[in-house]
């Protein structure tokens, strides 16, 4: 991710030199063809550096480090009951989908049901 966002800056300021350069080639010039090149050419090279910007804003920062984030990962198939007894439901609904592939079958006269159960 740094890597990227040192790509589209070092693309920003390269594209700033270049219409620099073409700005000076202009004002050296006097051939209205040559300057109408210069002109689309600056234009273009300004989207590219727009859209570079935009690129560079789109990129987030992770809101908490790889080590802590990897911990939390692999702590949870370790034992995943202390996920489950929190008082939290968004904890145990989490269990549940971390552990189970599908949606378990609950009947409210037995509680959590397997699928065996349905076929009978």
């Amino acid at each position: 991710m740094a890597g990227s966002k040192n790509s589209l800056k070092r693309d920003a300021t390269e594209i700033e030199k270049q219409v620099e350069q073409l700005v000076d080639r202009i004002v050296d010039s006097n051939n209205a063809t040559a300057v109408s090149a210069y002109e689309r050419k600056i234009a273009q090279l300004a989207r590219d550096k727009h859209l570079a910007l935009e690129k560079l804003e789109d990129i987030k920062e992770p809101v908490r480090p790889f080590k802590e984030m990897f911990e939390l990962a692999f702590g949870f198939p370790s034992n995943p009951w202390n996920l489950w007894d929190s008082e939290r439901l968004e904890n145990k609904r989490t269990v549940l989908k971390l552990t189970f592939a599908k949606w378990l079958a609950y009947s409210r006269e037995t509680g959590f049901r397997t699928r065996i159960w349905l076929y009978y």
